[in-house]
This record gives structure tokens, sequence and C-alpha cells, in this order.
């Protein structure tokens, strides 16, 4: 089952309270917070935000730490499909790598039987 994600609208600020963070404020949460997500979701997520807290960070302190490393994950790979393509379209690129592959047979020791 995919989560459920949606937005909620503005509502005036409500006292809060976190029960895992008792020193933090209301006024320092709302600092922090620029924008809500309410999220639902489904048993297999649960255990990964579970990992992701590892007893030392708050829910929304996970979720904004597991949101950047998955974000930073993405453009890495992103940045390295990009070079795969421009790397495949480089005419003198790929005939170094087959003059290296011909190299590299040569130096190879011959089948075992």
């Amino acid at each position: 089952m995919a989560p459920f994600v949606s937005k909620p609208k503005r509502l005036a600020p409500q006292p809060c309270w976190n029960h895992e963070r008792p020193e933090r404020h209301q006024e320092q949460d709302e600092r922090e917070a620029e924008h809500e997500e309410h999220v639902r979701l489904d048993d297999a997520s649960e255990a990964a935000l579970e990992i992701v807290r590892g007893g030392e960070f708050s829910d929304s302190e996970a979720v904004r730490m597991a949101l950047r490393e998955a974000a930073a994950r993405r453009r890495l790979r992103s940045a390295i499909r990009d070079e795969v393509r421009m790397l495949a379209t480089d005419k003198g690129d790929r005939e170094e790598m087959r003059l290296v592959r011909e190299q590299l047979a040569e130096l190879a020791p011959p089948p075992a039987d």
C-alpha cells in the first residue's frame, strides 16, 4: 500500500508538546517547520522510520533527514546517468575503451579447460 500524503490547510498555531523531547518549545518548532506534511505510513514505512529514528531523533527529524539523504542519492544517480550518457556519445572515449579491452584480452591468461 502506498503512503497517503496530504497537504494540510494553514491553521493558527496550536500549543504542541513533543513527548519525545519535552525541552523543545512551540516557538522553536514553529521556526523549524516552514512546511507541514501529513503522511499515513504502511507497515514497511513505519519500520523504516523506526530504523532512521534510531532512538535518538523525533519522527520529524528522522523524516527530514531521510528526505535529505534520499534527495542526495537521487542527485548522485542522476549525475552518474548524465555522465554515462555523455561518455556513450563520446566516440573518442569509446575507441579508447575498445583499445583497452583489446590490450586486457591480450594480457589475460588462456582459458582453462
